[in-house]
């Protein structure tokens, strides 16, 4: 099997993007033109909603190709290199963990590195001559595609081109990072206008690759766009925390050559009565969004739901003279649940089954002493798995993250079940490490640090220098305190990181070489880090549960199984929410809403209450005096609020709402 560091040693780049403020909001408009990152499509992953692209109506479509019987005998497949590797027609690709990956569930072009081993690759997959009688009005490629960059030896390389009627001209290329991705489906969008003639082509050109991974083209389109057409691709959040903020945020996209300045974006949130429960509007008067534009907007509300259920998030886009008003409304349906664990036990995910035991997408935890217990298979992640996952630090009800290999985020349930919680829509790149500090969640790439915001931003943080050429942090932890930590795959060292000015400080060797997908996380209550480490000895690849030692760096192993790859690790603090809590209090408040007087019954009556509003505040906090106790909230402005209530610890929380 090809190493998972084929993935890891990346050459990875950031675009930073112009920020524009607008009251009662915050948003980014990211502009998609000649050779710069491709954009999100309507096309969702299979997570996230149905996967049919709605055109625009206005639309003039020159050319439309989809591969669905084949490459057609009009186009032209050519083997540079003449090893035999070269453009196919197929149904899926294989990944390094032999799982099938596609597109859009439909056959694609597709050129095969990794698959066909240590072969060199050079290939052209060039188009008929395309008639195009555009009248004078701007003309646009676009298609899907995944471009999964390895970087070995030779530095392989992807090329858009397009004739012009006397030569091939670089429309794009691309190289150093992955572009394009399985979920979401990206669409790239160019401007071809200038070079339209009687003989015009396009071509792809994947060379320079030896074992690489492999590029998949689709969707094909060669169009005049309409002239007013925004629509809403991407919305977050697809899952919610009983009892704690919700975080709203949606993606604009200009789909017409019209510049467009006015427009309005609204979310609504409803319960399964289709009853309104929150709501906000922003208002645009200078977004200045041209063709392939995109502009996300940040609702700067917050919302809470106030009980488990099934919800719907609607987000509504209203643009004046818009011809295609069928793609301004993105609807989520979005559960809202309280997540359950067991303190103190080490969550873990087995991404690969290296002796074919059947444990793969198996979730459990471990316990201190190395027993695993085995709590379910989560299911339809083929082709995916969890890189690294974290409780979160902030926040009442701790809850595991996880971040899969396609940049999705999920909320991990005790028992198992994985709800995705959001992708990020502009950053293409494996994430190695997730952690929280008690301000901000982190995450790494390779080298690279980021911060993650609720609304799934990343923004860079910095670099972590040290003397390795191509240094890949597996994974990156905090000690919960004013350290983090992170584990280095080449040279099997771990190193201390400065949260302040990210210097980085070497620890010592762990002693043992490490390899593959796997995690640390720092027990922070007890001071101890742990690691899943996927590691090779006496010829045989085993995975295990560790401690390292913070000051030496040396990792002891407490127990291992050959073959199983265990590619997260996030301990449990003692304030998660227990499987069993509502019959440990057997609790109830009524009224709800209340106006002047909030009544608590408990069977087993706790230690002490707290009201806790919306930026996390005590407001009022007292002794359980008895088993029903009246709390006066006449004093609390009107709005959603927590309950807070703990004995022992044991903790339970329930949302109220103060007419």
């Amino acid at each position: 099997m090809k190493t998972f560091l084929f993935s890891l040693i990346l050459s990875l780049s950031l675009t930073l993007y112009a920020q524009r403020h607008v009251p009662g909001s915050t948003q980014v408009k990211i502009s998609s033109r000649h050779g710069q990152t491709p954009i999100p499509t309507g096309k969702r992953a299979k997570f996230f909603g149905p996967s049919k692209t709605v055109l625009p109506s206005a639309e003039t479509v020159y050319y439309f190709e989809n591969f669905d019987n084949g490459i057609p005998s009009s186009w032209t497949v050519s083997d540079s290199a003449g090893y035999g590797i070269a453009w196919q027609g197929v149904s899926y690709v294989l990944n390094e963990y032999s799982n099938r990956l596609s597109l859009d569930g439909t056959p694609f072009a597709a050129v095969d590195s990794y698959n066909a081993g240590e072969i060199y690759t050079d290939t052209y997959l060039e188009s008929p001559v395309i008639p195009v009688n555009n009248n004078g009005n701007p003309v646009y490629l676009s298609f899907n595609h995944f471009f999964r960059y390895f970087s070995g030896e030779y530095d392989e390389k992807g090329d858009v081109e397009v004739y012009d009627g006397s030569q091939w001209v670089l429309l794009a290329r691309y190289e150093n990072q992955d572009y394009g991705s399985l979920a979401p489906l990206i669409r790239a969008v160019y401007d071809i206008t200038p070079y339209i003639n009687p003989s015009f082509k396009i071509r792809f050109h994947y060379y320079n690759a030896l074992w690489e991974w492999y590029w998949m083209l689709d969707n094909i389109k060669i169009y005049t766009p309409p002239a007013n057409d925004l629509s809403l691709e991407w919305a977050i959040p697809y899952v919610m925390i009983t009892g704690e903020n919700a975080y709203f945020s949606t993606l604009v996209i200009n789909n017409g050559y019209n510049t467009q300045n006015t427009f309005t974006v609204r979310v609504n949130v409803y319960n399964d009565a289709d009853v309104l429960l929150h709501t906000e509007s922003v208002n645009f008067q200078n977004a200045a969004l041209s063709l392939a534009d995109t502009l996300k907007v940040r609702f700067s509300e917050t919302w809470i739901p106030p009980a488990d259920g099934n919800y719907r998030v609607e987000y509504t886009l209203t643009l004046p003279g818009d011809e295609n008003p069928s793609n301004n409304v993105f609807t989520i349906a979005a559960p809202s649940k309280i997540f359950r664990y067991e303190p103190g036990k080490i969550y873990t995910f087995i991404a690969y089954d290296g002796d074919n035991s059947g444990d793969k997408n198996l979730f459990g935890y471990f316990d201190t002493d190395g027993t695993f217990t085995a709590i379910d298979s989560i299911n339809g992640l083929l082709g995916h798995f969890f890189s690294s996952g974290a409780f979160n630090g902030y926040g009442d009800v701790p809850v595991l993250v996880a971040v899969d290999n396609e940049q999705i985020f999920y909320f991990i349930d005790g028992d198992g079940t994985a709800y995705p919680y959001g992708y990020t829509p502009f950053f293409k790149t494996l994430f190695d490490g997730l952690t929280f500090t008690p301000e901000e969640e982190i995450t790494c790439t390779a080298n690279r640090l980021y911060k993650i915001s609720p609304y799934l931003d990343i923004i860079y943080k910095s670099v972590l220098s040290i003397n390795v050429v191509y240094p890949i942090f597996i994974s990156i932890t905090s000690n919960g305190a004013n350290k983090l930590y992170g584990a280095e795959l080449i040279n099997n060292m771990l190193y201390s990181v400065d949260p302040q000015d990210f210097s980085v400080t070497e620890i010592g060797h762990l002693g043992y070489n490490i390899n593959y997908a796997q995690d640390i996380d720092f027990d922070k209550e007890n001071n101890i880090l742990y690691g899943t480490l996927y590691y090779v000895a006496d010829n045989a690849e085993f995975g295990g549960l560790f401690t390292i030692d913070t000051i030496s760096g040396q990792a002891s192993l407490i127990s291992s199984l050959t073959g199983n790859e265990y590619s997260l690790c996030a301990v449990a603090p003692s304030n998660v929410m227990k499987t069993r809590e509502e019959e440990v209090f057997q609790w109830k408040i009524y009224p709800n809403p209340a106006e002047t007087v909030l009544h608590v019954h408990w069977k087993n009556r706790p230690d002490f209450w707290q009201i806790i509003d919306a930026a996390g505040k005590i407001l009022m906090e007292g002794k359980a005096e008895k088993e029903t106790q009246s709390i006066d909230v006449s004093s609390l402005s009107p709005g959603t609020y927590r309950l807070k209530i703990q004995k022992g610890d044991n903790t339970a929380v329930k949302v109220f709402l103060k007419r």
